[in-house]
């Protein structure tokens, strides 16, 4: 139980990386790492479904996450969206590098490199999934 505690305050000190403050709530911290689950992006329902917040919550979440949040002020920069081609009524949710970044290193304390080491992480960009037309969940 120590070492998973010890990994879990990690990831802590690793998200506040891009949290000086150290206000990202947890709701905020879970939409992001449901996003970087979703090899293809995902949908703001995707993520209202997985997380189970309200439609608001979601989108709040995700705006703070996003380079500027609901209320035009800075974000994390850690996610962008698209409007889905197919249905443009949805948004699709992407990690940017700087996300791709952040959860890379989480990933790696979870294989054991406790030096921050970043894991790649498998995931196309808002620019390839137009291009190469995937669906995202």
């Amino acid at each position: 139980p120590m070492k998973e505690l010890e990994i879990l305050n990690r990831i802590f000190r690793i998200i506040r990386e891009v949290d000086e403050a150290g206000v990202m709530p947890m709701q905020v911290a879970h939409c992001l790492f449901i996003v970087a689950g979703a090899k293809h992006g995902c949908t703001q329902q995707y993520i209202q479904q997985e997380v189970g917040l309200s439609q608001s919550s979601v989108n709040r979440a995700v705006q703070a996450l996003s380079a500027r949040n609901h209320r035009k002020e800075p974000g994390y920069g850690l996610v962008e969206q698209i409007e889905d081609p197919m249905d443009t009524r949805k948004k699709v949710v992407f990690l940017t590098p700087k996300g791709k970044e952040l959860v890379g290193k989480v990933l790696g304390l979870q294989q054991g490199h406790f030096d921050s080491r970043v894991v790649p992480i498998d995931a196309v960009s808002a620019k390839e999934f137009v291009q190469k037309g995937y669906t995202a969940k």
